[in-house]
């Protein structure tokens, strides 16, 4: 039995947004049996940019009932189904979220459309509920409003069932439940507990010894993925020896980040070194051509590499390039002039022509310096203030004569308006090269808040 759920919501965190219309269709792998459809009062008001594209405004849910008014019937309607969504982490994340608010620990048995689409339909231009519902002639009346969308996923799962008779169904569902192979010492009503926020994690044996630390924006999350994981050999191997599971929060990814990073280096897990678990980063390097231009060389970013900036795939970094050179009026030469001596940007206006020597080497070099020096630190003493680990803090890292000082918490009711009072609410303050670049490549890849001193 299923629960296909939609949700509208002021905004794409659960963390700090909230649901502003939920619909529910009960199926039952051939008919619709039940269907459930409210406006939510999200207590905060709805940006015009939500509104513009679900239609619903303040003045619709002024009058709606509160999460807490129908949270019974959402129990009560949802319990012993499968929880159905398209890109089911999203609702449910907003729907735990809402419940953990209140107190209580909503469980349910998870099947993602997306995925159970790539799976039975591989190779589809798009896995985005519009063009599915276009591939397969889907009929939606209402896109973006939560019952259309939610009737839409329905009709596609009824579509996908067919396609697949079943076979690939039970692979599509994630659960708590569903966990095997675990280390007996380790409790399951533990892993229902975990903060849905940002941190890391560490995995111990039953000797209480590291074995892997790892972060996320979502301890619990990504903690069942590793528990799910039965792909390789090595995955297995560690899943079988935790015994224990312990976390630190930091309220932010860039603290999460740095914490890792520290513990990694003074723990050396065993299966960090052997899982490799996020691949490669590819950094941005610099070089000069054979003519005295300085250029961009993205490549795999190796330990204790000299990158500039790192990203985790060759894409960002590329699409990262192409937007500071437009800025500067210069270009990318190695992407640009495989097939023509002159670059589509020099053909259209938008660079000096270095790929045909136009400028000067030197004062092109010296535009390329100006541009690499928008990527270090700005000069001064300031703090850049983070999410803190509860509503009481805010988290921070700070920045001095250009280098990462470290980073911490305090209080929100404490004006931090000097270095010393800084220092004194540092935790960490480990000024290693890989720390400098982890928050380097955070600063240019997401809005900060800077507070000067």
């Amino acid at each position: 039995m299923f629960a296909i759920i939609d949700i509208e919501t002021t905004g794409g965190s659960y963390r700090y947004e909230k649901i502003i219309e939920i619909a529910i269709v009960i199926y039952d792998g051939d008919k619709i049996l039940d269907t459930f459809q409210s406006l939510i009062n999200p207590e905060m008001l709805i940006p015009m940019h939500i509104t513009r594209l679900t239609g619903i405004s303040n003045d619709m849910v002024k009058n709606a009932p509160k999460f807490f008014e129908i949270a019974k019937e959402i129990v009560q309607i949802t319990e012993d189904k499968i929880f159905v969504a398209h890109n089911v982490n999203f609702d449910f994340g907003f729907i735990k979220k809402a419940f953990s608010d209140l107190g209580f620990n909503y469980t349910r048995k998870k099947l993602c459309t997306v995925k159970y689409a790539r799976q039975v339909y591989p190779g589809l231009e798009s896995y985005s509920l519009g063009k599915l519902a276009m591939h397969f002639n889907i009929e939606n009346k209402a896109r973006h409003r939560a019952m259309g969308d939610a009737m839409a996923t329905t009709k596609l799962l009824e579509i996908l069932i067919k396609k697949d008779n079943w076979n690939l169904f039970n692979k599509s569902i994630r659960t708590n439940d569903a966990l095997t192979n675990m280390h007996p010492h380790l409790n399951k009503s533990s892993i229902d507990q975990l903060p849905q926020t940002p941190g890391v994690y560490t995995f111990l044996d039953e000797d209480e010894i590291i074995i892997y630390i790892g972060k996320s924006v979502n301890i619990h999350q990504r903690i069942i993925s590793h528990l799910n994981n039965d792909k390789s050999a090595k995955s297995l191997e560690m899943k079988n020896k935790i015994a224990d599971i312990k976390f630190h929060l930091t309220g932010s990814d860039l603290i999460a980040q740095l914490l890792e990073s520290d513990m990694i280096k003074s723990h050396k897990p065993f299966y960090n070194r052997v899982l490799k678990r996020d691949g490669f980063k590819f950094g941005i390097y610099t070089h000069y051509d054979t003519r005295g231009y300085l250029n961009f060389t993205i490549k795999k970013a190796l330990n204790h590499s000299e990158a500039i900036l790192t990203f985790n795939g060759s894409k960002q970094a590329r699409n990262f390039i192409s937007r500071m050179e437009a800025n500067f009026g210069i270009c990318y030469m190695e992407k640009n002039t495989r097939n023509t001596d002159q670059c589509l940007r020099y053909l259209n206006g938008d660079c000096l022509g270095a790929c045909i020597a136009a400028p000067e080497v030197n004062e092109y070099n010296a535009i390329f310096m100006e541009m690499l020096n928008e990527l270090l630190f700005d000069s001064g003493e300031y703090f850049i203030q983070l999410d803190g680990r509860d509503e009481s803090e805010i988290g921070f890292v700070f920045i001095k004569e250009k280098k990462f000082q470290g980073y911490g918490f305090a209080p929100k009711n404490v004006k931090l308006e000097k270095e010393k009072m800084i220092k004194s609410y540092l935790i960490n303050s480990s000024q290693n090269y890989d720390n400098h670049l982890i928050v380097k490549s955070y600063l240019h890849q997401n809005e900060i808040v800077k507070i000067e001193l």
